[in-house]
């Protein structure tokens, strides 16, 4: 049966994958913008970094900028973006292709966002390059609507690429290098209650290093068994880690309201086991049959 699923997988073309990874982030994203706060303030509150743009925006004092709902205007206005974008997805190729821009425009927000959590996180690289599959499955498939035959040696790479980078900065956080975050902990108790507090901060540790390894995996393609494994750890993890989301924060009294706090964050983890896959078919249609 597990069998069988997979073989239809890879039966689909990686597009398929990269389309339903671009929608899953702009939808999660989405969600975030209309019912939940993004530390958008940690930028625009920086008085030395907005003033210059003050009179740009329509204010004629710090004060008044403050006072203003401009964050929250600004916050509906990306959610509208994402929305709209993820309503293109649907349509026809050639109607995407003449309104390629709109994927441009939220990727460049998706950036923002991660620049946003970078800067709250006290400019911690490993907080910003962690979205590096999130936002890249975005411009990635921008650049297929831009120029498809550029989808080439030149994607596998870039998708190595982001997925190191993902997980790389996962690892980072699972090994301690930076503080890692009590929610961390919190899913992987909340998913496994026979855990105690230093089983997790153990069980986090043993990912980190596999982590490690699955990064340095992805950067040998020659050496099948390795790369291979590389991918399948990364969309098992990913997939787990993406679910953990719900699953560690799911309380059956109030199921809706668990989902409507959780889910979101599920849907744009989307690409974190995606992407892999995306490879991964990639590497078995290119095998002689």
């Amino acid at each position: 049966m597990i069998s069988g699923l997979v073989k239809n997988i890879q039966k689909k073309d990686y597009l398929f994958w990269l389309k339903i990874a671009v929608l899953s982030v702009l939808l999660g994203r989405a969600y975030q913008h209309f019912f939940w706060r993004l530390p958008y303030s940690s930028i625009f509150w920086d008085e030395k970094l907005m003033h210059p743009f003050l009179g740009l925006l329509g204010f004629d004092s710090w004060d008044a900028y403050l006072q203003s709902s401009w964050i929250d205007t600004f916050q509906t206005g990306v959610g509208l973006v994402f929305l709209l974008t993820c309503i293109l997805v649907f349509f026809p190729e050639s109607l995407q292709r003449r309104l390629k821009y709109l994927f441009l425009i939220s990727g460049i927000a998706l950036t923002l966002v991660a620049l946003a959590l970078f800067k709250e996180q006290f400019y911690r690289f490993g907080q910003f390059f962690e979205y590096s599959a999130q936002v890249g499955v975005v411009y990635l498939y921008f650049w297929y609507l831009n120029r498809s035959e550029w989808l080439g040696k030149w994607f596998d790479r870039i998708c190595r690429v982001l997925l190191g980078l993902t997980f790389l900065c996962h690892g980072l956080y699972a090994l301690g290098y930076y503080p890692i975050p009590y929610s961390f902990q919190n899913m992987i108790i909340g998913t496994l209650p026979f855990f105690d507090e230093l089983m997790a901060k153990n069980f986090l540790l043993f990912f980190g290093v596999m982590d490690m390894i699955a990064v340095a995996g992805l950067f040998f393609p020659n050496r099948k068994r390795l790369f291979s494994a590389a991918l399948w750890y990364c969309i098992l993890w990913g997939g787990l880690t993406a679910f953990a989301r719900i699953s560690g924060n799911f309380y059956a009294s109030m199921p809706w309201d668990s989902l409507h706090m959780s889910a979101y964050e599920t849907l744009y983890r989307f690409p974190h086991f995606l992407l892999p896959l995306i490879l991964l078919v990639r590497m078995k249609q290119r095998k002689p049959s």
